[in-house]
């Protein structure tokens, strides 16, 4: 991780995404005290070269109370939340007003995706074709005054079958400036 640290100094990017649970979804028990640990051992030397460690919620710890639980024991200003927008809605069944209302304080940069929930299976789909309510988080930031970073991720590495990054990268800007438009009057 020292590494990571480094070359995100060098690079001069606020920010390194970590996971505190190495499944997206939530699957078997986390042992919190490692997670602790490890996360008070990183933030200082992150500290150091003036970069942030964002905690992703994601595996168990897209469950916005136990995110939440963990920032509270940390109580560290160089630990924020990377909200991944679709796991909470996806794996366990939060609004994204319950989530940001429960996280926000924290939140430094999100990521986007949508998706479809397929018998057991989460489909991945282009933005706008799946039913993550992803317009109702969008306008949760930008109404709470969020200036941070929306990405885009599309992990076709890990999931095969997914759609080429060309097509979905060429279609996400248009997604969302439909999604963020507001009818007017």
């Amino acid at each position: 991780m020292r590494d990571y640290i480094n070359l995100a100094a060098l690079l001069g990017t606020p920010y390194i995404r970590v996971l505190a649970d190495k499944e997206a979804a939530p699957g078997q028990a986390v042992d919190e005290a490692v997670v602790i640990e490890n996360l008070q051992a990183l933030s200082p030397l992150a500290e150091d070269k003036e970069v942030m460690i964002l905690v992703e919620t994601n595996g168990l710890y897209a469950d916005s109370r136990k995110m939440a639980a963990l920032m509270e024991k940390l109580a560290d200003p160089n630990i924020g939340v990377l909200w991944d927008i679709h796991h909470p809605f996806r794996f366990f069944g939060e609004a994204p007003a319950e989530t940001y209302g429960r996280l926000q304080s924290w939140i430094c940069h999100a990521h986007v995706k949508d998706s479809l929930r397929e018998g057991d299976r989460v489909v991945y789909k282009m933005m706008g074709y799946g039913d993550v309510p992803v317009k109702e988080a969008l306008w949760l930031l930008q109404d709470n005054g969020y200036e941070g970073f929306v990405v885009l991720e599309w992990l076709k590495r890990w999931v095969a079958d997914l759609e080429d990054p060309g097509i979905v990268f060429a279609h996400f800007p248009y997604a969302i400036k439909r999604m963020i438009k507001r009818k007017e009057g």
